[in-house]
């Protein structure tokens, strides 16, 4: 065996026994006399394997004793899997195994997580196509006011409609189409009401199972919500998360949009997916005139969202200190205000007897009903007149032709400048005089922005 004097015992050691592991393995399993071959020989085979072997020329006797001791389970056993392996006189760097590549470890397979139900989020779709190849029904056609600009303006009216022949000598402009839900966002009413007047429902809803009504309360338009009111819109559909048009005016924060809804029957306590009311919306938007009109309108303050939080909770993390004194006194109002047994029976018995007086006085009036009908009514003969007359005279000229004059185009109700400078002033009174800058934001997104550049700041250390 060459010995190298340069070269320490151990990496001499280290490498002779990756050499010859196999058979050195077989040698110390003949020295391991136990059945079930634990690994454990006596020191005394381990040094005569070494004797040997031959290692004695580069080993000294401290260093043979060094190895023994480091490889003793108890006294006398030397564990010679561990010798082989050669992690207990060899640092790290220096074993076989740093170098080998690792094996890449089987991923355990991921528990599935417990789902509490299905919700609801959908996202619905818009639909096949309508006749001719045209958009689905929640497009409709944009309507485009036609005529010559040179000669007629919203101050400058046609006083006929005989005088305004521009669709005769223009060009027919490209139809194009809207979706309904962008009309209500724009205020663009005109579009509307030639869609309904197609039959299109007023409720029609867009992939995200948004209403025009919905889109409208979402931008704060008091016009827009009045108009799709008026043409029958239901104020309590929902969406894909379960919000009313009323949740989406109260997270406007728009007190006259929320004042119009309410007003035409919407639910004040309808719950969101998440059970969150409209007062939780109007919360959320830090707006005290909504959180006190629905707080008066009966919302109730003591309700708990899916998450176990209350308005009272909600206010203290999301609205201004006025919202939360409002909703603190009213639930502390609410809990102190309770009504006594004794009053209950009082009523009770009260009522009771107002229904046994108006039960007598409704006997009265059906039995006076019942012999007004039973009395045989007497068919007088019916007399000439010139009306009538007249009537069957007019018949022959039924089928007469109409020479009346249909124009190509009506011309469209369009408000004047001075209108239009009025509708602006209304509508920097509602919404503030920010409103006509670009960078302006509607209340809940004012409250949100605010409280991130609070948080935003550094502490400031007194």
């Amino acid at each position: 065996m060459y010995i190298d004097e340069f070269r320490d015992w151990r990496l001499m050691l280290y490498d002779y026994v990756c050499e010859n592991q196999e058979r050195l393995e077989k040698m110390f399993e003949e020295l391991d006399v136990t059945e079930q071959k634990t690994g454990v020989i006596p020191t005394d085979g381990f040094k005569k394997v070494i004797e040997d072997e031959e290692f004695l020329g580069f080993l000294k006797p401290d260093d043979l004793k060094d190895i023994c001791e480091k490889h003793e389970k108890e006294r006398s056993e030397f564990d010679y899997k561990a010798f082989l392996t050669g992690k207990k006189y060899l640092t790290k760097p220096y074993l076989m195994a740093a170098f080998a590549g690792k094996k890449k470890k089987k991923k355990k397979p991921k528990k599935a997580k417990k789902q509490k139900g299905a919700l609801p989020i959908a996202i619905q779709d818009e639909g096949p196509r309508t006749a001719n190849g045209n958009p689905p029904t929640i497009y409709a056609p944009q309507h485009i006011h036609h005529t010559d600009n040179t000669r007629f303006s919203r101050d400058n009216l046609p006083k006929n409609p005989l005088e305004d022949d521009s669709p005769w000598y223009l060009d027919k402009p490209d139809k194009g189409y809207v979706n309904l839900c962008d009309a209500a966002y724009r205020g663009d009413l005109q579009t509307l009401l030639n869609a309904y007047k197609r039959g299109i429902q007023v409720d029609i809803q867009d992939k995200f199972m948004k209403t025009p009504l919905m889109v409208a309360c979402a931008h704060g338009d008091l016009k827009t919500v009045q108009f799709l009111l008026t043409c029958g819109a239901d104020v309590n559909k929902i969406d894909n998360f379960k919000w009313t048009p009323l949740h989406h005016a109260a997270h406007s924060g728009i007190l006259d949009v929320v004042q119009a809804i309410v007003e035409a029957g919407g639910a004040i306590n309808a719950e969101s997916i998440t059970k969150a009311t409209p007062l939780m919306r109007a919360i959320e938007s830090s707006s005290f005139p909504v959180c006190e009109y629905l707080v008066n309108k009966g919302a109730k303050v003591s309700h708990e969202n899916i998450s176990g939080l209350e308005p009272l909770t909600v206010a203290a993390e999301f609205a201004d200190p006025r919202i939360y004194h409002l909703i603190n006194e009213k639930v502390n109002g609410s809990s102190g205000n309770k009504p006594k047994s004794a009053n209950r029976k009082k009523s009770g018995s009260a009522s009771a007897k107002k229904r046994q007086q108006s039960g007598g006085k409704s006997t009265k009036t059906d039995t006076q009903a019942s012999a007004a009908q039973q009395t045989p009514t007497i068919q007088q003969p019916r007399r000439g007149s010139l009306l009538r007359a007249a009537a069957e005279l007019a018949k022959s000229f039924e089928n007469t032709e109409s020479i009346a004059f249909h124009p190509k185009t009506k011309w469209t109700d369009l408000p004047t400048t001075k209108e239009l400078l009025h509708e602006k002033s209304v509508v920097r009174d509602r919404l503030g005089w920010e409103v006509d800058f670009t960078d302006f934001k509607m209340p809940f997104m004012t409250n949100v922005s605010k409280r991130l550049e609070q948080m935003a700041m550094p502490e400031v250390k007194i």
